[in-house]
């Protein structure tokens, strides 16, 4: 007997009803205060910051860029930091410390609206109303949305094109495999890694074309996509390849990224390690989110219904054992174990022929994007900031489960006035109590990030002639950034052996919070320190931006002193 079809769509998307939409402003609300509060504590800190916010410090003998910045990006966000810079004073406002990281907190903000709608389109409602208070509320997305580097971004040019290639594999229209090939190019711009559209979509597309009972259509489906996304992406990504021959070609780039390879030999103590970094960030968020996704899907119910109150308590107590899981420190295993369960739900479903085409596809998609991070994250030095793409599947993971179990029984739509404002008296209270608590608890995104500039101010305090001084910096571009901005004229160095620059007043050295762990530094050193003057000793706790991407939680918590780090300053003698 012949396999009955599954149904090719889902029921048409239900119009967005006002409760649904102010669901969806309450956690725009608590999401914009949660990325845009306490914006003073925020200064250029981090590596990777200063490289991408500093192409104005530099000249065309330096072709207005940081020196090897192709090693690090490609060029979107620092012309996005660049020309935002260059607007705001234009306009005539004052130069601000967190304006760097303008590009990060537009686009942290932007995904919260982006991942409800793309959860709306794919499972329900509900889900897009989970999906965007996990987001809204995520201190650990929040926390790297305040910085200036390019993960906030990515994930977010990443969530579009999936969502692009989604309704290009249900549709015989090529302009939606361009738009997802648009994306997957400004994702590819933003960072190396951009790609990774393009490998969702082949394995996603391909897994739900398997399952498909339509296989020859959604075949052609599937590889018109593939070509169309894949050479839309490709064309539009190739000038990076022209650009990165500055520093010897695409393949330079490459072997320095794989320098960065650990390999399958510490994969599990490099996954661990991830986990504990996501965990650092661990405020009250995260419980206040699930609040809101088990209140938003218990109101208008069918509460009579044995059958509902069964699956709202099965949802709910997934949901406190994710949460548990991931205040224990292990995040992505709670993310895994609720995908496990919304995966089998779904295969239940498409056992008994009741699972959409629609659902089957974006179902396929979030799981090959979520297990192939899972796998692969792992394999690359354990950085905190990698793990943002794998949160966000994680994110969509949790609102596919709400939607496998209440999605058709929950309605925003109230037929009694009085059910509508006792529904408006809830979203209220909801994001009362979150905003309550973010402001008296305080959060971990809002950690103090100035250390570079606090530290640079101090040292030009300290300089007799400080417009006429000139400060050479080796392996802190951070610092070299803040120096600037504090009135300091000073450049980057690749090596810490300089000679005395007679037009300068003085001729300084500052060496990196880290420079003793590069390769053979402290040798060296010893050979040449003869020929400085120690000047000053610049003592600072960097935040978590810089320090974990250098120690493990475990050794920072256990050795607090680890977290304090100097910047030496050295005068070059005669």
């Amino acid at each position: 007997m012949s396999r009955p079809p599954i149904p090719s769509a889902s029921p048409a998307s239900p119009q967005v009803e006002r409760c649904e939409r102010l669901w969806l402003l309450a956690a725009i609300v608590v999401g914009v205060w949660l990325r845009w509060g306490c914006l003073g504590r925020l200064a250029v800190e981090h590596y990777d910051e200063a490289v991408y916010a500093s192409n104005l410090m530099f000249g065309p003998e330096g072709g207005y860029e940081y020196p090897g910045r192709q090693y690090h990006a490609p060029a979107l966000l620092p012309a996005q930091i660049e020309w935002l810079t260059i607007a705001w004073r234009m306009i005539g406002l004052t130069d601000v410390s967190w304006l760097p990281m303008l590009t990060g907190l537009i686009c942290g903000t932007l995904l919260i609206p982006s991942v409800w709608w793309g959860a709306r389109q794919w499972f329900s409602p509900v889900a897009g109303v989970a999906a965007a208070w996990l987001v809204a509320l995520s201190e650990y997305h929040a926390f790297y949305s305040r910085s200036a580097l390019t993960d906030p971004e990515v994930v977010l040019w990443m969530l579009w094109a999936v969502h692009f290639s989604w309704q290009s594999l249900g549709a015989d229209r090529v302009r939606l495999a361009v738009a997802a090939g648009v994306f997957t190019a400004l994702a590819w711009w933003t960072k190396y890694s951009g790609w990774l559209p393009l490998a969702i979509t082949f394995a996603g597309g391909l897994c739900a074309m398997v399952m498909s009972t339509e296989r020859s259509t959604n075949g052609r489906r599937w590889l018109k996509t593939m070509v169309v996304q894949s050479l839309v992406a490709a064309g539009l990504w190739s000038p990076v390849l022209w650009d990165c021959q500055i520093v010897g070609g695409y393949g330079a780039v490459a072997a320095n990224h794989r320098s960065y390879l650990r390999g399958w030999s510490s994969w599990g103590s490099d996954w661990l390690q991830q986990n504990a970094n996501v965990h650092w960030y661990a405020g009250a968020g995260l419980a206040l989110a699930m609040l809101a996704i088990l209140i938003a899907s218990s109101l208008n119910l069918g509460l009579k219904s044995p059958t509902v109150r069964q699956r709202r308590a099965w949802m709910a107590s997934i949901l406190l054992l994710n949460l548990w899981l991931s205040y224990a420190g292990y995040s992505f295993a709670a993310d895994l174990l609720v995908g496990i369960c919304a995966i089998g739900s779904a295969l239940r479903a498409w056992q008994t022929h009741s699972l959409t085409e629609t659902e089957l596809r974006a179902g396929c998609l979030l799981s090959a994007w979520f297990a192939g991070l899972f796998l692969t994250t792992p394999l690359y030095h354990p950085y905190p900031r990698l793990c943002l793409p794998i949160w966000l599947a994680g994110a969509m993971g949790i609102a596919w489960w709400v939607h496998r179990q209440l999605g058709p029984a929950v309605s925003f739509t109230a037929a009694d006035p009085r059910d509508q404002k006792w529904h408006m008296a809830w979203i209220g209270g909801v994001t009362a109590t979150a905003l309550s608590c973010l402001t008296i608890l305080g959060s971990p995104a809002w950690e103090p990030r100035t250390s570079a500039r606090v530290a640079a101010k101090q040292l030009v305090q300290q300089l007799s002639q400080p417009d006429q001084s000139l400060a050479y910096v080796f392996a802190d571009p951070g610092m070299f950034f803040e120096l600037n901005r504090a009135g300091l004229l000073a450049s980057p160095r690749g090596d810490f052996r300089i000679e005395r620059v007679p037009q300068a007043a003085e001729t300084l050295l500052v060496l990196g919070l880290y420079v003793d762990r590069i390769g053979n530094f402290p040798a060296e050193w010893a050979m040449e320190a003869d020929r400085y003057e120690r000047v000053a000793e610049l003592d600072a706790e960097p935040s978590s931006i810089v320090l974990l991407d250098n120690d493990t939680p475990w050794d920072l918590r256990a050795k607090p002193k680890l977290r304090r780090r100097v910047w030496r300053v050295y005068r070059v003698k005669p």
